[in-house]
């Protein structure tokens, strides 16, 4: 019965290498080499190569490990940033195989003035367990290094095409991957693209507790806490930065990275001082303006010059 079945396995390769065919399984996660080469399935037609052309495809998603991380896929109308998160790797593949075999050019003299509605926005987890970024408006491609590439294709066909789940709408293109890239042009802030000042839940310190800025440098801004109470107090370490643009104030979107805070508990016991520094690197080089740092239901301002 094993040599019955030895042999049959070996007639069926080569019955494969002859034909010259090559067996595709949707199921198989899709790997750096076969994204950067053009693929063809039942589903996503690519057009055929003549001698003289360019290569239809690209690389920009090959890093992309659908095997072990869900896709988002944000939608901007206008006005509102729809989220909606991919948990299937087949049809992730599919997805993917579908963005890698369109031509992508690169683009010369690409600025966020070019970014309109609607825009499309793309993240999965990469082979190395990073972020992998990437929003699509007006033609363009862009990466979360602020690459541009012109790129052809209508992304809204795949809102009724796969099984989408946990849809979230947010206000403000300042919800999309890149948002860092979308929302300033060198030292000038989009306000109409920016997201409204975050706020943490039922966060508010207590009268006792005084804040005060004790120093700033170029990427980091140090507060010190006091509690002048009876009672000791419990803070954390997260924190939120904001940018006043005409009188109002605006979320400064984060750099593409993985970020987050330790999520901890610190006590500052009664009549007892201690500072804490808030690296603001997460939010790259900020242009001159005025900013607020908040933390734990306190607020403190600060100039960039």
């Amino acid at each position: 019965m094993k040599v019955k079945k030895l042999t049959a396995l070996i007639l069926s390769v080569l019955c494969t290498a002859l034909a010259g065919c090559t067996y595709t399984n949707e199921d198989t996660p899709v790997t750096d080499a076969s994204l950067s080469e053009t693929v063809s399935t039942t589903e996503t037609e690519v057009p055929e190569q003549t001698v003289g052309e360019a290569v239809t495809g690209n690389t920009l998603m090959a890093n992309a490990s659908p095997e072990t991380s869900a896709l988002s896929f944000f939608v901007y109308d206008g006005e509102n940033t729809k989220l909606r998160y991919l948990f299937g790797t087949s049809q992730e593949n599919e997805i993917l195989r579908a963005i890698s075999a369109v031509s992508a050019e690169k683009a010369e003299g690409w600025s966020p003035e070019l970014f309109t509605a609607p825009a499309y926005g793309f993240e999965i987890g990469d082979t190395d367990g990073w972020a992998l970024e990437a929003v699509w408006s007006n033609g363009y491609w862009i990466t979360q290094d602020g690459e541009a590439y012109r790129f052809d294709y209508d992304f809204g066909t795949f809102l009724d095409k796969y099984d989408w789940s946990d849809e979230r709408v947010f206000s403000a293109a300042a919800m999309l991957p890149c948002a860092h890239i979308i929302c300033r042009d060198g030292d000038k802030w989009y306000a109409d693209r920016l997201s409204p000042p975050y706020t943490y839940i039922d966060e508010e310190a207590p009268d006792y507790i005084s804040a005060e800025l004790v120093e700033q440098t170029e990427g980091t801004v140090t507060v010190k806490y006091t509690n002048n109470g009876s009672e000791e107090w419990m803070y954390g370490l997260h924190f939120s930065l904001d940018v006043l643009l005409d009188g109002e104030w605006y979320s400064v979107p984060t750099i593409s990275g993985n970020w987050g805070f330790n999520d901890i508990g610190l006590i500052l016991m009664p009549e007892q001082p201690r500072e804490e520094v808030y690296d603001l690197s997460m939010y790259g080089e900020l242009p001159p303006g005025q900013y607020r740092v908040s933390a734990n239901g306190c607020t403190l301002k600060f100039e960039v010059l």
